[in-house]
């Protein structure tokens, strides 16, 4: 796969998960999209500023705001993995 099938595979992903209501819960998909940045990093197609960038273009194009700008409020449907915890990249 490359750089940037990889990314349209993840912005597709993002969107979806981005797109369910807060009630419904994402968890699978949640999963999926995180195990799948994993394997484009360890695989060297994306970095985390790639991802970073993608995960913050595909925020704005639901939200209309940027992650920063969004209540954190919102996080209550998403639980954040520890590595962007820690400050590797932002919160999906």
């Amino acid at each position: 796969m490359n750089k940037q099938a990889y990314k349209q595979r993840l912005e597709a992903l993002l969107l979806d998960l981005y797109r369910k209501k807060a009630e419904q819960k994402a968890t699978t998909e949640r999963f999926q999209i995180e195990g799948f940045m994993e394997a484009g990093l360890l695989s060297e197609v994306v970095s985390n500023a790639d991802l970073q960038e993608l995960i913050d273009n595909t925020h704005f194009k639901v939200f209309g705001i940027s992650y920063n700008a969004r209540n954190l409020s919102d996080r209550e449907w998403i639980d954040i993995p520890a590595y962007i915890r820690e400050k590797v990249i932002k919160p999906i």
